[in-house]
């Protein structure tokens, strides 16, 4: 690839993974996700700062669980790309088509199940009290950047695929924009929503929450999942060690 431009010299090629089952359209990707990265075991283990003792706190522990669970995730991707991007700043390539490919499924997952379960949460304080939350709102409206920023991202390493003239330096930029604001905004829903929900919200709240959830079967990973995803953060991972 030219240092300058981006764009992929004539004749190269993307690695792919022939063995290993081609992209996911069934089930679970959050447990695929989580058995892939942090190994099966991490599925039951809860990583939520409070007890199981009280039918309010077993009600909470259910999905905020979930979502602690998968921000794990999320964060070890997060690492992920920062050592895939120190790559690229230094005139390395990594595969782009399978980068691109973990973007789209973090986006997949965050539109169709984790933000969602999120904003019910959100809304539910909005609507328990006449107080007025700027963290839920900030939080709100970086679930539609955070988006925005991942297609921007994804679009231009698809741009580097197709050989289109992109200059590195500014590709470089969007992903290290998209990493930093990802991570700022899971501490914050962690240090400020969450234990605000945890005070506010009521015994009904999270088990009508809990059932409104977001479904985690139908949109996103089949069979497959769990294979496809272990393959590709193992096989972005072995290019950080290249």
């Amino acid at each position: 690839m030219d240092e300058k431009s981006g764009k992929r010299p004539a004749g190269g090629q993307t690695r792919t993974l022939s063995t290993v089952p081609s992209r996911i359209t069934g089930t679970e990707l959050e447990n695929a996700l989580v058995a892939a990265i942090l190994g099966d075991s991490a599925l039951s283990i809860s990583v939520a700062p409070w007890g199981r003792s009280t039918r309010r706190g077993e009600a909470m522990t259910d999905l905020l669980d979930r979502l602690y669970r998968e921000h794990r995730v999320l964060a070890r991707v997060l690492d992920l790309f920062d050592d895939l991007l120190d790559r690229f700043h230094e005139g390395g390539e990594p595969d782009y088509e399978l980068m691109s490919e973990m973007l789209e499924y973090m986006e997949t997952y965050s539109d169709q199940v984790h933000h969602p379960s999120e904003e019910d949460i959100f809304d539910r304080l909005r609507a328990r009290t006449n107080e007025v939350y700027p963290v839920l709102d900030l939080l709100t409206k970086q679930h539609v950047q955070l988006g925005q920023m991942n297609k921007r991202f994804r679009q231009s390493l698809e741009g580097i695929m197709h050989e289109e003239v992109l200059r590195r330096d500014e590709v470089e930029v969007q992903g290290r924009q998209l990493v930093k604001t990802l991570r700022e905004h899971l501490n914050l829903e962690e240090t400020d929503a969450f234990p605000l929900a945890r005070e506010r919200l009521s015994v009904s709240d999270w088990e009508e929450l809990g059932v409104e959830a977001p479904s985690e079967e139908d949109p996103l990973l089949g069979d497959a999942g769990q294979a496809r995803f272990r393959a590709l953060f193992q096989h972005l991972s072995e290019q950080t060690q290249d």
